[in-house]
């Protein structure tokens, strides 16, 4: 991970924080992290300590529609659903792993919890920006 590109994260981090109201929230880096999948990056939130740990991957993983600036704030995202997804965690755990039902329950989860972050970053993002969120592709 070149320093250039750490840079860029960390200001879009302190760009996107304040306007997120994320400023009491500790955040910590994991550099040339491994992520399983084929994202550049990836937020693991502790909601109940207000800890964000931003894990960026070792690989040069561009996502070839979105921007740095725009993955950081997809990712910073995740903090606003975190309380929501916790509960919601909590009570797909009381099914008990194993079981059809929780898997199920699982993958939903995840998924609409995916797409809200995306819905709420590209609102956040358009309230912000003088530019339409997918008028910045990178290809």
């Amino acid at each position: 991970m070149n320093e250039t590109k750490k840079h860029e994260i960390m200001e879009a981090v302190g760009k996107w924080r304040p306007r997120l109201r994320l400023m009491d929230w500790s955040i910590a880096y994991r550099w040339d992290a491994q992520i399983d999948d084929d994202s550049a990056m990836e937020c693991e939130t502790q909601q109940k300590y207000r800890r964000i740990q931003l894990k960026v991957s070792s690989e040069t993983k561009d996502n070839y529609w979105q921007t740095v600036e725009k993955q950081v704030l997809h990712e910073l995202c995740h903090c606003l659903t975190a309380e929501g997804i916790d509960l919601a965690e909590d009570m797909v755990s009381k099914v008990g792993p194993g079981r059809l039902a929780y898997e199920v329950a699982q993958v939903v989860l995840e998924k609409a919890n995916e797409r809200l972050v995306e819905w709420i970053a590209r609102t956040v993002w358009e309230a912000y920006e003088p530019t339409k969120w997918d008028e910045e592709l990178v290809k």
